[in-house]
């Protein structure tokens, strides 16, 4: 005589949890695991800036004077990605004084002189 086995109800439960969560252990190792060349990201140094170390004074405190933000704009001015110094379809980095002076060239000379 064969005998046959039946899972209960609960059986079928416990089976589909331990199902389950092989799955979800799966997909967090998954998930956690890290991808192939992956890493951090190199942090590029930051160029000396070619403006003369006068001039960046000069800048620096007229936009104190005249209550700018660090780039020359008015305060609580909203950029692209953040800042505007970085060209998102480029890749490249400005230097800010260089920006600076891009926007408000009457600063490269020193007061009084022509």
């Amino acid at each position: 005589m064969t005998e046959e086995r039946r899972f209960s109800p609960n059986s079928w439960r416990v089976t589909g949890l331990v199902v389950a969560l092989l799955l979800l252990i799966g997909v967090g190792i998954y998930m956690l695991w890290p991808a192939p060349g992956g890493g951090p990201v190199p942090v590029r140094e930051e160029k000396p800036s070619l403006v003369d170390a006068g001039t960046r004074q000069r800048i620096d405190a007229w936009l104190e004077q005249n209550h700018l933000n660090p780039f020359g704009d008015a305060p609580g001015t909203h950029y692209t990605g953040g800042t505007p110094l970085y060209n998102e379809h480029t890749g490249e980095r400005r230097d800010r004084y260089e920006y600076i002076l891009s926007k408000h060239p009457e600063l490269k000379q020193a007061p009084g002189r022509k």
